[in-house]
């Protein structure tokens, strides 16, 4: 069965799985997990992000905003690699890059005022990282990891898209329906919600300076329509539309089970004690430290260990075995014009890029990391700008750009 065919229980139990086994392992061995996961599985969970993002993005970014793309994240790799020489410029640096990047892609997606709204809260948080830089470290490292769930749910809203368009419209007794109409009984999906309440909050918000009276949603509209209609006579799409439902599902993964661990439910099950292997290999103090928050107990420390081993190992089960399987159309786009990041060849590439980063960490665990680093640089700060474009998405049209439009009917 194809893949936009099969009941949405099917991918939502692909992920949600193995997110559950490798919880139990993760708190069996976070300092295996951690230290093994990334050396053998990172290089290679990169490409396969890259070509997925890339191929997303491609034909509605376009080739002068794709090469500024390219570039973009070959200088972001350049200043990882100054982070190696001198971390405290290289960590200034790419905070600065990382935040002038998702204020570019602010600015290239939304329209007039709405832009210098967003560039300024761009400049008040990277002034407030700038204070706060191992803070913003700390939840850029973990924050990093949930970034999949943001193409989890523009994957799963293209595919109901795509559903409803090849399924007939039956026309009601008042004329509605035919591709493309709405039902007057289906209610109002959660992306049409938000447009209409973010529609209505701007037009109020614009006339408080004129008057003290704000309107209210209007009650015969074409943009509420749906909410005002019989639910007896109901269209058989429900609220909780597939999509939304598929969102909610990655939620128990991705927020649940973290949160259940920070709040210490595992703890006596938590396996405090690195193997003599790994310790071998890297410090479990320094292990302890990259995922730590700052300032934290010894307890927390270990938490938030097993709360970033578990997450990162997803973020590779994400990238690297579902984006590939259902992002085979994404794909097939990006290899009509780079061959190379289809079939035998790709893998060829990941297996040989793969096997370079090994024979780097083979001779020291702290220098494979830091080419790592450079290496992830490229899929980091891919995904920021593309990301944000994603979530634009759910804004009114007239509120955003060509891009953006072309981004989510694509």
């Amino acid at each position: 069965m194809h893949e936009e065919t099969r009941p949405i229980a099917v991918p939502a139990a692909w992920l949600l799985a193995p997110a559950l086994l490798l919880a139990i392992l993760v708190i069996a061995q976070p300092f295996a997990v951690n230290v093994i996961g990334v050396m053998v599985l990172g290089a290679a969970h990169v490409l396969c992000a890259l070509r997925y993002l890339a191929g997303r993005v491609s034909l509605a970014a376009g080739a002068q905003l794709g090469r500024q793309l390219a570039i973009f994240v070959m200088v972001m790799a350049l200043v990882r690699a100054v982070t190696t020489l001198d971390a405290g410029l290289g960590h200034h640096l790419e905070l600065l890059g990382s935040m002038a990047v998702i204020g570019f892609a602010c600015w290239l997606g939304l329209h007039g005022r709405l832009r210098y709204l967003a560039v300024g809260l761009v400049a008040a948080a990277t002034a407030l990282s700038l204070i706060e830089l191992p803070w913003y470290w700390h939840l850029l490292a973990h924050g990093h990891n949930l970034v999949p769930l943001i193409f989890l749910w523009d994957w799963a809203r293209r595919r109901d898209r795509s559903l409803e368009s090849n399924q007939p419209q039956p026309r009601s007794a008042d004329g509605w329906g035919g591709a493309g109409r709405e039902q007057p009984g289906s209610l109002i999906s959660a992306g049409d919600a938000a447009r209409v309440f973010l529609t209505w909050f701007v037009n109020n918000l614009s006339r408080l300076g004129r008057t003290s009276k704000l309107v209210c949603l209007p009650a015969r509209s074409s943009a509420p329509r749906r909410l005002r209609a019989d639910t007896a006579q109901a269209h058989p799409r429900t609220s909780l539309g597939p999509g939304l439902k598929f969102a909610l599902v990655n939620l128990i993964w991705a927020l649940g089970i973290p949160v259940l661990i920070l709040a210490g439910v595992a703890d006596r099950f938590i396996n405090e004690v690195s193997p003599d292997f790994v310790t071998r290999l890297a410090d479990p103090a320094y292990v302890l430290a990259s995922t730590a928050q700052p300032h934290s107990s010894p307890e927390m420390a270990v938490r938030f260990l097993v709360v970033f081993t578990y997450l990162q190992t997803m973020h590779y089960v994400v990238w690297m075995v579902f984006f590939q399987v259902v992002g085979r159309r994404e794909i097939g786009d990006l290899g009509q014009r780079l061959p190379v990041v289809q079939g035998w060849r790709f893998w060829a590439l990941a297996l040989a890029v793969s096997v370079l980063v090994w024979l780097v960490y083979a001779s020291n665990y702290y220098l494979g990391r830091q080419v790592y680093g450079i290496l992830g640089a490229f899929n980091v700060y891919l995904e920021q700008p593309v990301a944000v474009w994603l979530l634009l998405t759910m804004l009114p049209s007239h509120w955003t750009t060509d891009l953006v439009g072309r981004l989510g009917r694509s």
